[in-house]
């Protein structure tokens, strides 16, 4: 069973629907495509709230359109079905955790590089953990719904792998002589810290512990070490 949701869980949830509320009875002083974006963000958070309180096997359309406010004829006006609703979340999710984790490597004055990657994947991790429900259908269930889940989670994947890259060219001048990060390797340090989440989640515990945060650090670090120094 999903853990009880937390307040910033709830709070991820309600940005996800934003100022979306349930449209005025009467005519619409929206346009067409104002309505409709309306109705896609309060479903994507209807979503959002079932799977985060009853799992992906028991979330139903109707825990969604009841959550959302809407009605199913709506839900199917702009989905196809369920997984196209959870694919359509999964990906408004990540892309809201992409910019909090964005948030947390902002340059800021006397940071270091290690300690701006530091504060991300310590951002991540406890972002995870302070979302149990949602984290365990996306990390835990999503990989076994077929081939079009997972390519979604790849493309999130080498999105988390992308900024890492970044950020290792931003402050390549500071780097020590040698030290870079290939994105191929950035590709394996990403599946590596989504490994310690699975494991975290799979035992019941909390991804957010300073030795997980410790471990992905050291991921991290050890990818960066030129070749010869790894192998002498």
């Amino acid at each position: 069973m999903p853990a009880p949701p937390t307040d910033l869980q709830a709070a991820f949830i309600t940005a996800l629907r934003g100022d979306a509320g349930p449209l005025p009875p009467g005519p619409q002083t929206m346009t067409r495509d104002e309505v409709t974006a309306t109705h896609r963000r309060r479903i994507i958070a209807g979503m959002a709230h079932a799977l985060a309180t009853k799992g992906l096997a028991r979330t139903t359309i109707a825990d969604v359109v009841r959550e959302a406010q809407v009605s199913r004829r709506t839900f199917y006006e702009l989905f196809d079905d369920k997984i196209s609703c959870l694919l359509a979340t999964y990906d408004a999710c990540w892309e809201q955790t992409m910019a909090f984790v964005e948030a947390a490597v902002a340059p800021a004055d006397g940071r270091t590089w290690q300690e701006r990657v530091n504060a991300g994947l310590c951002a991540y991790l406890q972002l995870m953990g302070a979302m149990p429900g949602l984290a365990r259908v996306f990390i835990l269930e999503l990989p076994s719904s077929g081939p079009e889940a997972q390519s979604h989670i790849r493309g999130v994947h080498r999105e988390f792998a992308a900024l890492l890259t970044r950020l290792a060219e931003e402050q390549r001048d500071a780097l020590p002589e040698g030290v870079s990060l290939d994105p191929l390797v950035a590709i394996g340090v990403v599946g590596g810290v989504n490994e310690l989440v699975v494991h975290a989640l799979a035992a019941g515990e909390s991804p957010d512990t300073p030795l997980r945060e410790h471990t992905a650090m050291r991921l991290l670090l050890g990818a960066m070490q030129p070749y010869d120094v790894l192998t002498d």
